[in-house]
């Protein structure tokens, strides 16, 4: 998970697989990128450990869909296949409120 990226990397890890990778690379990247250059790489990572926590409130595959729908105005993302179920309006709602108060942006 993301959540481990920066701990993983400090022992020797080489990177990490993740689910939301899928909307934040960036803020990913971000936390591999700092850590290469040496940097202080610990308020990316909280950032992306911010967007991970958020994401997680939810059904996952759900949320990632619904986020990609939203932020490319393409409703079409939103239908998960059986017997996942789609998240509701009210959750919609909440989950993309939530994003914006962190501060999320898709990349593109």
């Amino acid at each position: 998970t993301d959540v481990l990226l920066l701990r993983a990397l400090k022992i020797g890890g080489a990177g990490t697989i993740t689910a939301t990778a899928d909307i934040n690379p960036d803020g990913i990247r971000r936390v591999y990128d700092l850590w290469l250059d040496e940097d202080d790489a610990d308020g990316a990572q909280e950032s992306a450990d911010r967007i991970r926590q958020i994401v997680s409130r939810y059904p996952l595959s759900a949320a990632l869909k619904c986020v990609h729908a939203f932020l490319n105005d393409e409703p079409d993302w939103r239908p998960v296949r059986p017997p996942l179920i789609e998240l509701s309006s009210t959750q919609q709602g909440e989950l993309m409120n939530e994003l914006s108060v962190a501060n999320f942006q898709l990349a593109g």
